[in-house]
């Protein structure tokens, strides 16, 4: 999940819709917030490698907002 969101929002400020500045911060807090940061087998490295991961798909991919609304407006 931590994958998919990241890349999604990477892909959407790659396109300029949302700003990049802040964005790997704000899901480092969010893994922290579910539990995710505490695990022992990932930890915080675990989690920076798997955002990173998914800035690099996102970045590769930039999507503008309203192709994500025709996907999830039906």
């Amino acid at each position: 999940t931590l994958f998919t969101v990241a890349a999604n929002l990477y892909a959407i400020a790659a396109a300029g819709e949302i700003p990049m500045n802040g964005l790997e911060a704000m899901l480092v807090n969010a893994a922290k917030a579910n539990g995710l940061a505490d695990k022992t087998d990932t930890g915080i490295p675990g989690v920076l490698k798997t955002i990173q991961s998914g800035k690099k798909r996102g970045l590769a991919q930039p999507r503008c907002l309203a192709s994500y609304r025709e996907n999830y407006d039906r």
